[in-house]
């Protein structure tokens, strides 16, 4: 089943920070059956972090552990921004005698720092996942990400698709991946060994790093909707085929500012879960001229079908 990010009333809720009044959303952290897929949202005092990441089932056949290693990334990736917000906090507090409290957390940072996290565990995990991380400041309405692979966001604006995050890959169908992989016992040579990855988490530098994300930022508008997705959905939705999906809950197409409530949670939790539920019918057609399918053909010139 394809991700989309939503709250649901239903997760289990925890705001941090001095004043949960000031949350948008609260922190959604709760493992769910999502194959591979795993998810995060938490806000803490004037902003907001999401992710989705995507356990690539390859890492298996070396060792790895696909859906227990993208939950990992998305929990430290939480932990990692809560930190980053109470380090802000203490500036702020801090005034004339500390440095200024940036206005928005740098999204590939936030990758570095969960991505330590799991590099000082132990025991640590290990596997590969693609990756997008957004944060968004509530005050300014700055929209940070970082994406690895074909893990990815969008935004729509005036029911129209304004903006869709490039695919990072080696090949067509071979996305970049960010791996760990276990330390083994120190050979003869007394150099360090470590267990194969796959081979779409090296470039020609070395292993895959968080900074080799592709890092971005967008002014957002009050009215537009961003859509967080594993390849999953965007394999297998065309943009006009989002927006219908978006259309079928008119209030979330309203323009000009709007306050959180209970009905607007309940729209974008309904469309979410329409979008995951239509990505996996639509996947199933072996015949369907798919976004992936159109990819292949336009890369390889095959009669590339289906999702």
């Amino acid at each position: 089943m394809p991700s989309t990010v939503a709250h649901t009333p239903s997760a289990d809720k925890v705001v941090e920070g001095d004043d949960a009044a000031h949350s948008l959303l609260p922190t959604l952290r709760r493992r769910v059956d999502a194959g591979g897929d795993a998810f995060f949202c938490a806000t803490d005092y004037d902003a907001v972090a999401l992710g989705v990441a995507d356990g690539v089932s390859e890492s298996a056949k070396y060792g790895g552990h696909p859906a227990e290693f993208s939950w990992l990334m998305m929990e430290m990736a939480s932990d990692r921004f809560h930190e980053i917000q109470r380090q802000r906090r203490a500036w702020q507090h801090a005034g004339d005698h500390g440095p200024s409290a940036p206005s928005v957390v740098d999204a590939r940072e936030l990758l570095e720092g969960a991505y330590e996290k799991m590099l000082q565990r132990s025991p640590i995990i290990t596997g590969s996942s693609t990756v997008c991380l957004l944060t968004l400041c509530q005050e300014t309405g700055i929209l940070d990400s970082a994406t690895l692979g074909d893990s990815g966001y969008a935004v729509f604006r005036d029911s129209r698709l304004h903006h869709r995050s490039a695919v990072q890959q080696h090949r067509f169908n071979y996305p970049y991946q960010l791996s760990v992989r276990m330390k083994e016992q120190p050979a003869l040579s007394g150099e360090e060994q470590y267990t194969a990855s796959p081979p779409a988490s090296t470039i020609e530098h070395g292993p895959i790093l968080p900074r080799d994300a592709a890092a971005d930022s967008h002014q957002l508008q009050d009215g537009d909707l961003v859509l967080l997705a594993s390849d999953g959905l965007m394999d297998n939705m065309h943009e006009d085929e989002v927006i219908q999906v978006l259309e079928t809950e008119p209030s979330l197409l309203l323009t000009g500012a709007r306050q959180w409530n209970a009905d607007l949670e309940d729209a974008l939790c309904r469309v979410a879960w329409r979008l995951a539920q239509t990505a996996w019918t639509l996947s199933q057609d072996p015949r369907r001229l798919s976004p992936w399918a159109q990819s292949a053909r336009n890369i390889d010139a095959i009669n590339a079908m289906g999702g």
